[in-house]
């Protein structure tokens, strides 16, 4: 191997590496990005949960204020009380359609993340074994001549070529995938952000529409058919989920 045949090759392989470095950096930023948004959907399903609780503590409070005893404020409470009940089965459906249409999906498309990181760890063992037999070669190619050194030499560079085709399949591989994966990561993210999207704003318009209706009851009037709203409203919403490519089964209150 000539000194000029050597450098090319050192510098070509300095060229990939820095390449490469450059979309595995990129890489890693969507991949902290990708673990950052499916936390803070924990975090918000958990403020979610806290505020379920608060409300039952306060529901069982005013039941037990002895206040609360007199027939018509009894049954204002017996009103709140189902009105309660109903935004909390509403809170549930959220926590488990935003499972669905956004955390589950994301912890996927991270676990994605991981798998390249595996295959990035073996670039960078074909890549040390490359360059281990080629500093072996040009060691050798430095010795005075032998009687068996021809072999030696010619086997060392049979590894080369070896070491060099296992590195670039991967390398080659690497290089169209991770772009592709950092292109990808657009859509896969938007279908998960408007599924969630729909699916909270579907959980303030329940929300809405059972406070409507406890409205209603408490000051005895009529004529508002919130039910079937409510029914047909959420029909819609959850139709919008489904749609999305990326979500399973949503769950409706």
């Amino acid at each position: 191997m000539s000194w000029i045949k050597k450098a090319l090759t050192s510098k070509r392989l300095r060229a990939e590496d820095q390449d490469f470095e450059k979309e595995m950096t990129r890489l890693y930023q969507m991949k902290a990005i990708c673990k950052r948004l499916y936390k803070d959907m924990e975090q918000c399903n958990e403020a979610i949960e806290g505020i379920t609780k608060v409300e039952q503590r306060m529901l069982s409070d005013v039941r037990l204020n002895p206040h609360g005893r007199g027939d018509t404020l009894k049954q204002m409470i017996e009103v709140i009380a189902n009105v309660v009940t109903d935004l909390q089965s509403h809170t549930k459906s959220l926590r488990v359609n935003q499972d669905i249409t956004f955390i589950g999906p994301m912890k996927r498309f991270y676990g994605v993340y991981n798998h390249v990181d595996f295959h990035a760890r073996q670039r960078a063992a074909k890549l040390s074994e490359l360059e281990k037999q080629q500093a072996k070669l040009e060691k050798l190619e430095k010795r005075p001549p032998q009687s068996n050194s021809q072999v030696k030499v010619d086997l060392a560079q049979r590894a080369v070529l070896t070491a060099r085709a296992e590195y670039e399949r991967i390398h080659s591989r690497l290089m169209y995938e991770v772009p592709e994966l950092c292109e990808q990561r657009v859509g896969y993210y938007e279908t998960c952000l408007r599924a969630s999207i729909k699916a909270q704003a579907l959980y303030y318009h329940q929300c809405s529409l059972t406070l409507r209706a406890g409205l209603v009851k408490v000051r005895g009037e009529g004529g508002m058919a919130t039910q079937e709203e409510l029914t047909q409203l959420t029909a819609k919403y959850l139709d919008d989920i489904k749609a999305l490519s990326i979500v399973g089964n949503v769950a409706s209150s």
